[in-house]
């Protein structure tokens, strides 16, 4: 199994409804996601500051919390979160590579967890501004042929 991780962003829906949902006035969601879709992989889940790990169909409040700005240990707390949420799933013995779409918040510390599964990681657009972020997704949702 091949998933991707894309985070949630600060543009919400003021309802509740499905994570994928509530997301999607986000210009950077919506990008990042058809990049996932793109790279045809079996799964893309979302990166909540404040839920930690989803599936597209989970239901959700909106929240005004992000990982943007904030300090190293919350970041730690929010990776080891998620972290024990992949455990809970039971997910190590089915995934062979993890493509991560995400800013750095929310996945560093969740690869260094990561580590000792010697699954392949891919990291897109790190180290990238918003502005390059979205260039580089455009750019590559724009190729014709698959991406891996």
């Amino acid at each position: 199994m091949i998933i991707a991780f894309i985070n949630c962003s600060k543009t919400k829906k003021p309802y509740q409804c499905k994570a994928e949902e509530m997301y999607s006035d986000s210009h950077l969601f919506y990008l990042s996601k058809q990049y996932a879709e793109k790279l045809k992989v079996d799964d893309i889940f979302i990166l909540s500051c404040k839920y930690g790990l989803l599936n597209r169909e989970d239901i959700i409040e909106p929240y005004n919390e992000t990982l943007a700005g904030s300090k190293k240990q919350k970041q730690i707390e929010y990776g080891e979160r998620v972290y024990k949420q992949l455990i809970e799933q039971k997910w190590f013995d089915k995934v062979r590579q993890i493509h991560f779409i995400t800013s750095e918040p929310y996945h560093w510390r969740l690869i260094e967890l990561l580590e000792p599964y010697n699954i392949p990681i891919v990291v897109h657009t790190k180290g990238l501004g918003m502005g390059y972020k979205i260039q580089f997704l455009k750019t590559q949702i724009s190729r014709q042929k698959k991406l891996f």
